[in-house]
């Protein structure tokens, strides 16, 4: 039986553990996958571990913002997203080049929350006209300037 030598071994663990943690470190992607496949709450576990993530961090806060409004349809939540959204995508439209190409893969980059932006607020104001208080479109208006 042969016996490797324990610095063999170590080098061998570590790359092992490198590759594992290596792949399991961006869920983003395989959150997009999950997505796709209908599989939401699986999606929703991994966008939520994605969040601090340098790369797709804002992706995955647009993604789960999405999908909170699929899950609260309330007037509040949907004005609270507008808030969440109007701030990512300032902040994704100041991320460096090679990062907004890899969130543009996703349809996750600024403009794609630009216009999920506009397009909530169109909904939220359909809605409102609908059944408006005088309250709730000033608390609209404010917000969406």
């Amino acid at each position: 039986m042969r016996h490797l030598k324990p610095t063999t071994f170590l080098v061998n663990l570590c790359l092992f553990t490198t590759l594992i943690f290596g792949l399991g470190a961006c869920t983003f992607p395989s959150a997009m996958l999950l997505l796709g496949q209908g599989e939401t709450d699986k999606a929703h576990k991994k966008f939520k571990k994605s969040v601090g993530h340098r790369v797709y961090g804002t992706g995955a806060e647009f993604m789960l913002g999405r999908l909170g409004l699929q899950s609260d349809t309330t007037i509040e939540n949907w004005i609270r997203t507008n808030e969440d959204f109007c701030l990512l995508a300032e902040r994704s439209s100041q991320l460096p080049i090679r990062t907004i190409f890899k969130l543009k893969r996703y349809d996750v980059a600024a403009g794609n929350i630009r216009q999920a932006r506009e397009n909530l607020q169109l909904s939220t104001q359909d809605r409102l006209y609908g059944g408006a208080k005088v309250a709730q479109l000033l608390l609209l208006e404010e917000h969406s300037s």
